[in-house]
């Protein structure tokens, strides 16, 4: 029988030691992880982000969602999700949020590059499935595309 000893560092530091060895072996992370990840980078953080897209950006509607987007000189495509209480109560509003992160984490390379985005839910998004809100989105990404293209 082979016991591994493993040593206490990689047990109790487990980062530490995969950013050494990532370090050390000069690994792109991206390569293995991939790309359908949602970094923070990607994300809308702030109400002065939300705030300033609202009042210069564009409008795109789906019958689930309104998207508020503005096309710019930004690092990379960022997105925010805002999910009122009238739309529903915390477990509604949570769950139409991991959707929309989801949808937008498996499909961020159909949208324009540079591009912020906010995603406003309707109420009527609450009694929607996830097949009916991922067409929603898919519409709503298709609208952004073109309105963004021309």
């Amino acid at each position: 029988m082979l016991i591994r000893i493993y040593p206490l560092c990689f047990v109790f530091k487990r980062r530490h030691v995969m950013a050494v060895f990532f370090k050390s072996r000069k690994v792109d992370r991206r390569r293995l992880v991939g790309t359908n990840t949602f970094h923070k980078s990607e994300r809308l953080l702030t109400r002065p982000q939300f705030v300033a897209l609202r009042q210069a950006g564009h409008t795109c509607h789906a019958r689930l969602f309104l998207a508020v987007y503005q096309p710019g000189a930004f690092t990379c495509t960022r997105i925010g999700v805002t999910v009122t209480r009238r739309v529903g109560n915390a477990v509604v509003r949570n769950r139409l949020k991991r959707l929309v992160r989801e949808y937008y984490r498996q499909h961020k390379d159909q949208l324009p590059e540079q591009t912020d985005i906010n995603i406003i839910a309707k109420h009527r998004a609450a009694e929607a499935d996830s097949a009916a809100v991922f067409q929603s989105l898919g519409n709503l990404f298709s609208c952004i595309r073109r309105e963004v293209a021309s």
